[in-house]
């Protein structure tokens, strides 16, 4: 956190930028986060500050959030959200794709309209900790009525659940595959000698897990334009941007 009084890591104009000018040094595409109840209070700032960063980039994917007091619902706050980020989909056509996790809405009936024909929109399996969107039978219950949605994959999220025995890769990787479209990577878990950093989302360069490295190459293999989500968390100064280069030419490795 830049701030003692931020509310989440999504509500910073300054990390935004400094995510761009990251991934532009680094030739690397994109993910922002867009958290709904930030966004609604600085829309005008977000959308100014995206659509000049955004010429520097080849791809952008979207992922929203939303605390669970202001879901994404059949309401005037989130018809509104969905008006402005469709400001900013005319305006790039580099964004691709749009994530949420399942638990963050209880409606579709705006959020789908952020859906076109080139900008896919999808759900995310999400972590023990969710109340839903974690097991099979959520996933196939959300795909049952809405068909057009895709699929996000997190490592991490998986890793843990099948710690817990709540879902395996291979019986999510063998019902859900065609939908894949994205996987965010990270390991589950703390793995920084840093005692002040708190996260479930390690660089996946730290441990080298052959578990999730082989998931990745499954991913790849069965979808060679699944768009791929650095998630670990990312330190802030001269040791973030080593970190950053190892985990890039890890990843690379894995793939190619």
């Amino acid at each position: 956190m830049y701030k003692k009084n931020e509310v989440n890591y999504t509500d910073s104009l300054q990390r935004l930028d400094l995510a761009f000018n990251k991934s532009i040094a680094n030739n690397l595409s994109i993910q922002i986060t867009l958290n709904k109840t930030h966004y609604l209070n600085n829309f005008r700032k977000l959308n100014k500050q995206i659509n000049i960063k955004s010429k520097f980039v080849k791809k952008i994917t979207i992922h929203l959030t939303a605390f669970y007091h202001d879901l994404f619902a059949n309401d005037k706050r989130t018809e509104l959200f969905v008006e402005k980020v469709n400001e900013i989909l005319k305006k790039n056509k580099n964004i691709v794709g749009i994530c949420v996790h399942p638990d963050h809405l209880v409606s579709w009936k705006h959020l789908k309209k952020l859906k076109n024909k080139n900008t896919y929109l999808a759900i995310e399996v999400t972590d023990k900790k969710a109340f839903y969107g974690n097991k099979i039978s959520h996933l196939e219950g959300i795909f049952s009525k809405n068909s057009y949605l895709k699929l996000v994959i997190d490592t991490s999220h998986i890793k843990e659940l099948e710690k817990e025995k709540i879902l395996t890769f291979n019986k999510f990787f063998k019902k859900f595959s065609k939908r894949i479209v994205e996987a965010q990577v990270s390991d589950f878990g703390n793995f920084y000698k840093d005692k002040m950093i708190n996260t479930t989302h390690s660089l996946l360069s730290i441990k080298k897990d052959s578990i999730i490295k082989r998931q990745i190459k499954k991913l790849h293999a069965k979808n060679k334009n699944i768009n791929i989500v650095i998630e670990g968390l990312l330190p802030f100064g001269k040791i973030g941007d080593e970190m950053l280069k190892n985990e890039i030419s890890y990843l690379r490795n894995i793939i190619y």
